[in-house]
């Protein structure tokens, strides 16, 4: 097993992952709940050592070390269980070199490289600043990437975690969710280059101003390719996640956040 998915509504404990002395592991902790995660490790499969313990989400990456450079079993355990869901996510890294630059604290990368590049980000509570298009609709983006230079082309890209509003949102606002190379404009919709790495995608509804996103990428067949290419010989490619609220009376400027994992799979064309 290479990938452990556990969602917890009650204590116990998730699947077991192998791993090798030197080899890193991605984990997450996703979710709205009341509740402790512990990530933890065995080397006989009866005494557990801790490596993380999560009462909100939280996301990173652990390399495996051990003094007899042996291997261990690594698990997620929910220790302690009041409400909610807990999503916890390990998996394990099987070639780690950055090839890119993320913006800010709150964004974390992992990027597998070849001839195709895979490019995971994690945000843990990033950021998002909001603005009021007062009658139209609330937008803003936050940039979470760049590209190294050079011709590139994405092949897709996939969005999942929470977006979480605040004070002036309503509970139960409706949105949209896109990944393009530029920050999100006035307007009721995402378009453009607000859009052109991942097309505008539907956000489910809040519920108490949060809400799951998820977007994969999807193309008109036989008239719409997936991939795009973006020239960034002279000036490197930056990737924005953006959003757009629909517009509603009680609604105001501010700042979101969004907690999950962002995957974009592209090609480096060349540079000159």
């Amino acid at each position: 097993m290479t990938t452990v998915n556990k969602s917890f509504t009650a204590t116990g404990s998730s699947a077991e992952l192998f791993v090798r002395h030197g080899e890193e592991i991605t984990y997450d902790l996703l979710g709205t709940f009341v509740a402790t995660a512990v990530l933890e490790y065995s080397r006989d499969g009866i005494n557990w050592t801790p490596v993380v313990t999560g009462t909100s989400a939280t996301s990173g990456v652990h390399e495996a070390r051990f003094p007899d450079r042996g291997t261990a079993i690594y698990r997620w355990r929910c220790s302690a269980y009041t409400s909610g869901t807990a999503i916890a996510r390990l998996f394990k890294n099987p070639e780690v070199a950055q090839a890119g630059s993320v913006n800010g604290t709150t964004v974390s990368v992992t990027e597998t490289r070849g001839v195709i590049n895979r490019t995971v980000l994690r945000c843990v509570e990033t950021p998002i600043s909001i603005s009021d298009d007062a009658g139209v609709a609330q937008y803003g983006g936050v940039k979470i990437y760049t590209f190294p230079e050079g011709a590139i082309h994405t092949l897709g890209a996939t969005v999942r975690g929470q977006f979480k509003g605040y004070a002036s949102l309503i509970d139960t606002f409706d949105g949209d969710v896109a990944l393009g190379t530029a920050t999100a404009t006035t307007g009721a919709t995402l378009t453009g280059t607000e859009a052109n790495i991942l097309q505008s995608t539907a956000i489910s509804q809040a519920v108490a101003e949060i809400a799951e996103v998820s977007a994969v990428p999807v193309a008109t067949a036989l008239t719409e390719s997936g991939g795009r290419w973006f020239d960034g010989t002279s000036t490197p490619v930056e990737v924005y996640l953006n959003f757009v609220v629909d517009d509603n009376a009680a609604h105001g400027a501010g700042t979101a956040t969004f907690t999950g994992v962002i995957t974009i799979t592209w090609v480096n064309l060349g540079d000159y």
